[in-house]
């Protein structure tokens, strides 16, 4: 018996059949093949091709005309597979794979790689591995909106693996706020031990990052639960006090307002951790709050 594909709001799909059908002229637009959507509503539909009953899907961005003024026209459910049904078919085709000779990376490495594909999928967290196999990106659920991150791994050679990191605000910058966000970036590397945020010129995105001597750090799922968490809490850091200026507030307003936030968070935590005779001196530098993930360069390769 042949398993029943299971649709729900919410669930990203992937767009396959892009053949003509004489009922595609009512809609207002078609995906394009191969476009991820993401399902608004889940309907029973009759076919305005075939005349047979059938699950329809109506989605995210796509408004169609109502029929008869009572129900939307929607998109065929057929013509979709689910994303990660998809990416599992992927996954055990091996003749897609990219021709790229595997990096000999130290077990802590590949420890580390396989910790991140399972807390991702473990969470239902959308990414996908580099087609040179030296990395991942992501899309991590955060207040403000999902997260895009990447992670990029090198190894060159004497046990020098390292990781780096970068964390993509959800906001970008428009034309009018980048001189106010460019010093906005700027005052916040200037109050930390080590510059963590930057723009990108070509998407206009500014972002966080850490870049990590993997060889250096006890590695474990917790660890890896620590990464992840202090990463969401940079970028949210940066795209709070974003926000804050494009709505016209100074930079040097939203930095003292931070400082303060920072020095009281640290207070607290000094506070709870007395008993255990901890001297960590207070400072502002958000990487004092998550022990071992202290990075170098801002760049990331």
């Amino acid at each position: 018996m042949k398993k029943q594909t299971k649709w729900y709001c919410g669930q990203q799909v992937l767009f396959l059949d892009d053949r003509k059908r004489p009922a595609d002229v009512v809609m207002a637009r078609m995906p394009r093949k191969g476009e991820i959507c993401t399902i608004r509503e889940v309907v029973d539909y009759i076919s305005g091709n075939t005349g047979e009953k059938c699950l329809a899907l109506n989605l995210e961005g796509y408004k169609n005309p109502m029929g008869h003024g009572e129900w939307e026209y929607g998109y065929e459910a057929e013509r979709f597979v689910p994303l990660r049904q998809a990416e599992k078919m992927m996954k055990k085709e091996t003749s897609w794979s990219v021709n790229v000779p595997p990096q000999h990376y130290t077990d802590e490495m590949n420890q580390l790689h396989e910790y991140l594909t399972t807390h991702f999928e473990e969470n239902n967290i959308l990414f996908n591995s580099h087609p040179d196999g030296n990395g991942i990106n992501a899309a991590l659920p955060g207040k403000m909106g999902n997260v895009p991150i990447k992670i990029r791994y090198r190894y060159k050679g004497d046990g020098d693996g390292r990781i780096g990191i970068r964390s993509f605000s959800p906001i970008r910058i428009q034309p009018d706020h980048k001189a106010e966000v460019y010093e906005l970036v700027h005052r916040l590397n200037d109050q930390m031990n080590r510059p963590r945020y930057c723009v990108e010129p070509e998407t206009n995105l500014a972002y966080s990052s850490i870049d990590m001597d993997i060889e250096k750090w006890t590695l474990g799922e917790d660890q890896v639960e620590d990464l992840i968490d202090f990463n969401l809490f940079l970028v949210s850091r940066l795209t709070y006090a974003m926000l804050r200026v494009m709505f016209g507030e100074k930079a040097t307003k939203v930095i003292e307002d931070l400082d303060a936030k920072d020095k009281e968070d640290t207070l607290m935590e000094d506070l709870r951790l007395k008993d255990k005779e901890d001297t960590k001196t207070p400072s502002v530098d958000p990487s004092n709050r998550i022990k071992g993930l202290l990075g170098g360069s801002h760049e990331l390769n």
